[in-house]
């Protein structure tokens, strides 16, 4: 039977047996959130498309209608903004 290694990292501590401060820094990268909201957009989209428009009421299509044209324009906007930061230099 394969056991797998674990590797054992030694943790520096001072004679007190109190952790030593490392010199290094960790830079920390947060999550972007525009593709969050890019992600949430195109959930809707999809969501939209399981309902049965022919059976909906005239408030039910408009709320469709809706939510498609917010969620496509907020995809819009926040993949031009993702788009300009990587190709400024370009043109369309």
């Amino acid at each position: 039977m394969n056991v797998p290694q674990i590797e054992i990292i030694e943790i520096p501590l001072t004679q007190e047996g109190e952790l030593v401060e490392m010199e290094e820094e960790v830079e920390y990268e947060e999550p972007d959130r525009r593709t969050e909201l890019i992600a949430a957009c195109f959930n809707s989209i999809a969501a939209t498309e399981y309902f049965d428009t022919g059976m909906e009421s005239k408030v039910n299509l408009a709320r469709i209608k809706r939510i498609k044209r917010m969620s496509l324009r907020l995809i819009d906007y926040y993949v031009s903004e993702i788009y300009g930061e990587h190709f400024e230099d370009e043109e369309d």
